[in-house]
C-alpha cells in the first residue's frame, strides 16, 4: 500500500516522502517528485507537488496538506460566541477557526482591508475563556476604534485601557477581561511594562509596522510575542513592497514553520551575492546577500497560508460588493510646461550623474584600492541622496502647479451632484492646505499628521453623518488606514505614493464592509511627469505583493529594483511643520552664531555638530532632509535656546523618531 508521509528536511523545512513499490513508480513521477538514489526514495518539497498525493497520506498529514485550503474558506459550520445583537459573516466565522486551530497557535489575519480582520480577532478572543490580559497593538489613529469594538464585541465582562505616551500602568488582577491597547510609537518605550503584563493574547494591528528588523519596535513586537501565550497578527498588506518585509513578522509568530532566514531569502527573494568592497588582508573580495528581490512567489503563497496565514479577497467574499473601479485623469502636459521640462531637467541630470558614479564604483571594483572603493561607494551615496532632494522637489513643484485643476476636477463632480461625497488624498501639507480652500463651500474636514489625536475621531464622524460635509481632505500616510469612510463612493489622489500599499489602505477607507455603492477611484496625472512614471513603478511593486498574497497564473521572478527607480530617503517622506522647520532653521543659525568654527570645542559644541549646524544654518531651501538632521543636532544644545524653541523642537524630533521607524529603508536586509 503506497505511502505519502511527512520529515523533517534541511533547516527545518518540511518535505514529504512517498514510499511505494517500483510499479507505483509513476505515481509520484507524475506528481513532480524527485529520485533520490541515495535514500532510494521519491521526495519533494513543494506543498502543491505533495498535496496532489494527499489521499495516500494518513489523516494528520491530509489536515496538514489541506490547511491551504481553508486560509481560502469563506464560510464554516463554526459558531463562536458572540454578544447579543452581534453576527459574524460567514467568512469571519471561518477565519475564526482557522486562527483557532494553526500548529503554532498564532496566526496572520491577512485578509483584504475592509473585511473586518478587527472582528475576527475579537471573535477569537471570546472563543477562549481562560484569558486574563489581552494586549492590542495597533496605530495611533485607531486606538479609539480599538475600544469601541471591543466594547461592542467582547462578552466577558471587560476593562479597557487606552495607553498615551505619559500613561503608566501596572498590571491589575481581577474577574474581568483587562484589555490594554497601545499604539506600535510606544510599545519599545514601555516593553518592560508590557512584558510585567504577561499578555494571555496579543493582537498585533497593521503588523506591517514590523517589517524592519533592526527598528526598536520589531524588537518589542518578537519579544512580546515570545511572551504571550498566543498572537493574532492583522494587516490587509502584510507585504508593502517585496517579500524579505514578511520574515520578521512570520518567524516571531512560527518559528517552527519558518526556522532559516538564508532559507527564506534564497527561496522567496531572489538572494544573491552582490560585492560592496575589497579586502586588502585577504586580497579578495567582500560580497554581501542581496535580498531585495522576489521568486517563487506562488510557493511562497502556499506555505504562508499552510502555516499560519488566512487571506480572502473583498470581490471573492463580498459577492454583493462591486470590485473597485479605478481611472487614470491625465493632465494636459501643455499647462504644465514650465514644470515638466524642470522636472524632465532633474530626472536627466540624476540619472546621468548616478550612472557615472555608479560606473566610477564598478570599475574600482576589480582593483585592490580599498580607499578608492570607499571614496567611490561614498560618492555615488551622496549622488543618489541629492537626486532622490531634487526628484522629490521638483515633484512637490509640480503637485502645487496641479493643484487648482485638482479642485476643478471635484468642483465639477460636486457641483453637478455626480457623487454627493468625496475622499480627496495627498502628500504634502500645502497641497491639501490649497484643495481644502478650493474646495471650502462644500464643506471640508481635513486629516493630517498635524491633526491631533483627540480630534480625530470628530473629523470622521463629521464625514460619515453631517449631509453638509462633503469632502474629506487627508494626507496619504495620516488618513490611510485603520478609519472607515464609507459615506463616499469617490477618492480622488491629488499625489502619489512611493508605496502601493498605501495607496491601497487610503482607497480601502471607502471600500469596505458598510459600502452601498461602487467606489470609484481617480488618480489626477500630469501627462510625461515623474508621477506618470511613479504610477508605471508602483504597478510593478503591486504585482509582486498580490502575486505573493493572491492566486497567480504564472511564476513571477523578479530582479532587486534599480536604485534609482525613484524610491525617497526615509527623511524626505517625513513632513515637518512650518513652525517646525522655522524653529530648527532659527536654532541653527543661533547655535552657529555662538560656535567657533575652527575651535568649536572652545565654546561648548562638539566639532561634528558645528560643522553639520554651520553648513545647515546657511542652507536655501531648507528641506525635509535638512530638517532631520537638524532637529537631532538641535535637540542636543537645546539649554541654549529659547524655552518654546526647545519644546517645539523637541516634540518635532519625537514625531520624526517615530516616522522614522515606520519608513525605514525599503531595502534593509536582516
Amino acid at each position: 500500500m503506497p505511502k505519502l508521509l511527512r520529515e523533517d528536511g534541511p533547516h527545518g523545512r518540511p518535505k514529504w516522502v512517498f514510499i511505494g513499490t517500483y510499479d507505483e513508480r509513476h505515481i509520484p513521477k507524475t506528481a513532480h517528485f524527485v529520485w533520490d538514489p541515495g535514500i532510494r526514495r521519491w521526495w519533494t518539497d513543494n506543498i502543491d507537488f505533495a498535496a496532489s498525493l494527499a489521499d495516500y497520506a494518513d489523516e494528520a498529514v491530509k489536515s496538514d496538506l489541506c490547511r491551504a485550503d481553508k486560509s481560502r474558506a469563506l464560510t464554516s459550520d463554526f459558531n463562536p460566541p458572540s454578544p447579543p445583537g452581534c453576527e459574524y459573516m460567514p467568512f469571519q466565522r471561518a477565519g475564526i477557526e482557522y486562527c483557532l486551530s494553526t500548529r503554532s497557535g498564532n496566526a496572520l489575519i491577512g485578509d483584504e482591508m475592509g473585511l473586518g480582520k478587527s472582528i475576527e480577532a475579537l471573535g477569537v478572543i471570546n472563543c477562549l475563556p481562560d484569558l486574563h490580559t489581552v494586549l492590542i497593538v495597533c496605530p495611533a489613529s485607531v486606538r479609539g476604534h480599538w475600544a469601541r469594538e471591543a466594547a461592542k464585541w467582547l462578552i466577558r465582562p471587560h476593562l479597557i485601557h487606552v495607553w498615551h505616551a505619559p500613561d503608566k500602568i501596572t498590571p491589575t488582577y481581577g474577574p474581568d477581561l483587562q484589555v490594554h491597547i497601545i499604539n506600535w510609537e510606544l510599545i519599545s518605550r514601555r516593553l518592560d511594562t508590557l512584558l510585567a503584563l504577561a499578555p494571555d493574547i496579543l493582537v498585533a494591528d497593521e503588523v506591517h509596522y514590523a517589517k524592519t528588523p533592526k527598528a526598536a519596535r520589531t524588537k518589542a513586537f518578537t519579544a512580546l510575542v515570545k511572551e504571550a501565550k498566543r498572537a493574532l497578527a492583522l494587516s490587509g498588506t502584510p507585504i508593502k513592497n517585496r517579500p524579505i518585509e514578511l520574515w520578521p513578522v512570520i518567524h516571531a509568530l512560527d518559528p517552527q514553520g519558518w526556522p532559516n532566514w538564508f532559507w527564506f531569502v534564497n527561496r522567496y527573494c531572489a538572494g544573491h551575492e552582490k560585492v560592496i568592497g575589497y579586502d586588502r588582508l585577504l586580497h579578495e573580495k567582500r560580497t554581501a546577500l542581496d535580498v531585495r528581490g522576489a521568486s517563487n512567489l506562488d510557493q511562497l503563497q502556499q506555505q504562508l497560508r499552510k502555516t499560519l496565514m488566512i487571506r480572502r479577497r473583498k470581490v471573492d467574499v463580498l459577492t454583493e460588493m462591486p470590485p473597485v473601479r479605478r481611472a487614470v485623469i491625465e493632465l494636459d502636459a501643455a499647462q504644465y510646461a514650465t514644470e515638466l521640462a524642470a522636472e524632465q531637467t532633474v530626472l536627466s541630470k540624476s540619472k546621468a550623474s548616478v550612472r557615472d558614479l555608479r560606473a566610477r564604483l564598478e570599475a574600482v571594483s576589480d582593483n585592490h584600492a580599498a580607499t578608492e572603493y570607499k571614496q567611490a561607494a561614498l560618492e555615488l551615496s551622496k549622488g543618489i541622496n541629492a537626486a532622490f532632494t531634487d526628484l522629490s522637489r521638483v515633484r512637490h513643484e509640480t503637485a502645487l502647479a496641479k493643484a487648482p485643476d485638482v479642485v476643478a476636477f471635484c468642483d465639477e463632480a460636486l457641483a453637478e451632484d455626480q457623487v454627493d461625497k468625496l475622499l480627496l488624498f495627498h502628500h504634502h501639507h500645502d497641497v491639501g492646505a490649497l484643495l481644502a480652500e478650493g474646495l471650502s463651500k462644500y464643506g471640508v474636514v481635513t486629516l493630517t499628521g498635524e491633526t491631533p489625536q483627540g480630534a480625530r475621531q470628530a473629523v470622521i464622524d463629521a464625514f460619515q453623518t453631517d449631509e453638509k460635509v462633503r469632502v474629506f481632505c487627508g494626507s496619504i500616510l495620516a488618513a490611510g488606514q485603520g478609519i472607515t469612510l464609507t459615506a463616499a463612493s469617490t477618492v480622488v489622489f491629488a499625489e502619489l505614493d512611493w508605496v502601493p500599499a498605501n495607496l491601497c489602505q487610503a482607497e480601502s477607507r471607502a471600500h469596505r464592509i458598510g459600502q452601498e455603492n461602487a467606489v470609484m477611484v481617480y488618480h489626477l496625472l500630469v501627462a510625461n511627469s515623474i508621477d506618470a512614471e511613479m504610477a508605471r513603478r508602483v504597478v510593478e511593486k503591486q504585482e509582486i505583493i498580490d502575486a505573493a498574497l493572491d492566486d497567480i497564473t504564472s511564476d513571477l521572478t523578479l530582479k532587486p529594483f534599480e536604485v534609482l527607480d525613484i524610491q525617497p530617503t526615509r527623511d524626505e517622506v517625513f513632513e515637518f511643520t512650518h513652525q517646525e522647520r522655522a524653529a530648527i532653521h532659527a536654532a541653527l543659525r543661533k547655535l552657529s552664531a555662538e560656535s567657533d568654527p575652527l575651535n568649536p570645542t572652545d565654546t561648548g559644541f562638539a566639532r561634528a555638530h558645528a560643522q553639520i549646524g554651520h553648513t545647515l544654518a546657511i542652507q536655501e531651501p531648507f528641506d525635509s532632509r535638512a530638517c532631520a538632521v537638524g532637529v537631532r543636532v538641535a535637540r542636543l544644545y537645546a539649554g541654549r535656546l529659547e524655552h518654546n524653541h526647545g519644546t517645539l523642537i523637541e516634540a518635532a524630533y519625537q514625531r520624526w523618531r517615530a516616522s522614522h521607524e515606520q519608513h525605514e529603508h525599503e531595502g534593509a536586509t536582516r
